[in-house]
């Protein structure tokens, strides 16, 4: 079988693989299961430029901050594969308008001013500077638009972006 006819063998069954993958992270099965479905996620962005259309077509997105937003608990493990996924998904001018419709700019704000407060491991420190810095990624691919500066002015956590980019 020639490599052209398998990958596109491939790119038909592409969007229900990420359709049941995306379900996965709606399920209430817990902080292990989501970090490895957000995990398996983040990981497919880097596979192919289909992935993001796929995740777009899944709403992948919204179900993905959703569960970050419904628990508070969210381990900062899971919250950087959220944040790659965005990330990802922004390099790809066709994904922009999906995250933004569902405040995803606001989360991935929010996203920078992930602290640790008392004692933690290296490991979480390490994962909440990736959080830090994979939000500030996925926001800086908006900036190629000006409409978007307008928006983030006038946006309630505009303070924390102010501090990485310089508003207009």
């Amino acid at each position: 079988m020639s490599r052209a006819r398998s990958i596109k063998n491939f790119n038909l069954v592409f969007h229900g693989f990420f359709f049941t993958i995306s379900g996965l992270s709606r399920l209430n099965g817990g902080e292990e299961t989501f970090l490895l479905v957000t995990a398996a996620l983040a990981n497919l962005t880097f596979m192919s430029p289909l992935s993001s259309a796929a995740m777009k077509r899944c709403g992948t997105p919204e179900a993905l901050v959703k569960a970050v937003k419904r628990s508070p608990f969210t381990t900062l493990f899971a919250k950087d594969q959220v944040v790659t996924v965005l990330a990802n998904m922004a390099a790809n001018a066709n994904c922009r308008h999906d995250i933004e419709a569902i405040d995803g700019v606001g989360f991935l704000l929010s996203m920078l001013e992930t602290s640790l407060n008392g004692t933690n491991s290296k490991s979480e420190l390490s994962a909440a500077e990736r959080v830090q810095k994979k939000s500030a990624i996925a926001l800086s691919r908006y900036f190629d638009s000006s409409n978007f500066a307008k928006k983030i002015r006038n946006h309630k956590r505009r303070k924390v972006c102010e501090s990485l980019f310089t508003l207009h």
